[in-house]
Formats: structure tokens, sequence, C-alpha cells
């Protein structure tokens, strides 16, 4: 079986500002996961649980060398926050 994510895993949250999404990177950074960057459209600046959040995932890749995605991002942006991380050449994304 091949793992998909491991210690090098450099992760962003999609919709870091949410309630799931900010509980959940509190728990992935408790259990020593890499979570470098959050990502929500106009809150740029800000640091959810000491994270730098991103206007883009774009962005995030850039500046902190994201290679996978976690979406807590709700149903009807989906499509587009998917597509958004694919065309930043993440290649494995989570979508909850």
């Amino acid at each position: 079986m091949t793992t998909l994510i491991d210690k090098s895993t450099r992760l962003a949250v999609q919709g870091i500002t949410g309630k799931a999404a900010s509980l959940h990177t509190r728990i992935m950074l408790q259990y020593g996961t890499q979570v470098v960057a959050g990502v929500r459209p106009g809150a740029a600046g800000r640091r959810v649980e000491d994270v730098p959040v991103f206007d883009t995932i774009a962005d995030a890749v850039k500046d902190t060398g994201v290679t996978a995605s976690v979406l807590f991002v709700p149903a009807y942006a989906i499509r587009e926050a998917a597509f958004e991380a694919l065309d930043a050449d993440i290649k494995l994304l989570v979508i909850m």
C-alpha cells in the first residue's frame, strides 16, 4: 500500500477560518501534521492556530511550499477550490 501523506507533507487548509476547519487544524497540529498554510479569500495576513492565512492557494504554494491540501469549503464552492488547488500543481486533495 502506498502512503500518500507522511512527515514531509506540507499541508494547506482551504477554508481555514471556518469552525470545523480551525478545529481540525488544531487537532492536526497536535498530531504533528505540518500545516504550513491556510487559505481564505479576503483573510490574507491573519493567522489561525499560528498558521498563516493566504488569499489563494497559489500564494500559499509560492510562499510555503504546500504539497497537499485539505478542503473545508461549502459545497457550492468545492469545485472552484479544488480546481484552484490543482491549477497550483497540488497533486493530493482531501475534500471534507
